[in-house]
């Protein structure tokens, strides 16, 4: 298993963890997901869980998908979803019942951008967890980068 840190245009800011499916390579199968450690362990911090067992979650998420859903799309459509992702999801909770889904939870995420000139602009999100039992709301961060301004297509 390889773990590769990507920053830049390509990857925005992301807000915990994103099962992107898995695909053949050179003979090998690849599995890939999007992960924001810090995100993923200030949920962590909010809903009691274990330090490190939500990204130990996404591991074996795409690890179980890349194994038993070889060529499983990424988790975006609900079709999509249903090819891979619900049953990788459910059979990492089992393996590490440390985990704690987010279900009670409402993610609350408010974007602004911030054009700096014609060719950047710094984008700030600011995310927070809305308990749906209490009502409570807890701010998880806020957080900026600065991305190459995409031009509209004339």
């Amino acid at each position: 298993m390889r773990i590769d840190q990507a920053e830049g245009d390509e990857y925005p800011l992301y807000e915990g963890g994103a099962y992107r499916g898995s695909y053949e390579y050179g003979g090998k199968i690849r599995a890939t997901n999007i992960v924001n450690p810090d995100i993923l362990g200030k949920y962590e911090n909010v809903m009691g869980a274990v330090k490190g067992s939500n990204i130990l979650h996404e591991t074996l998420e795409s690890f179980i998908g890349a194994v038993l859903f070889p060529g499983s799309p990424a988790a975006i459509t609900e079709s999509d979803k249903n090819k891979g992702y619900y049953e990788a999801h459910d059979l990492a909770k089992y393996i590490d019942p440390r985990y704690k889904d987010s279900d009670g939870f409402s993610l609350i995420q408010s974007s602004s951008r911030t054009f700096i000139d014609k060719n950047n602009v710094t984008l700030t999100d600011e995310f927070s967890l809305r308990n749906k039992k209490t009502g409570v709301v807890t701010s998880i961060g806020s957080y900026s980068g600065t991305y190459k301004n995409l031009k509209k297509k004339q």
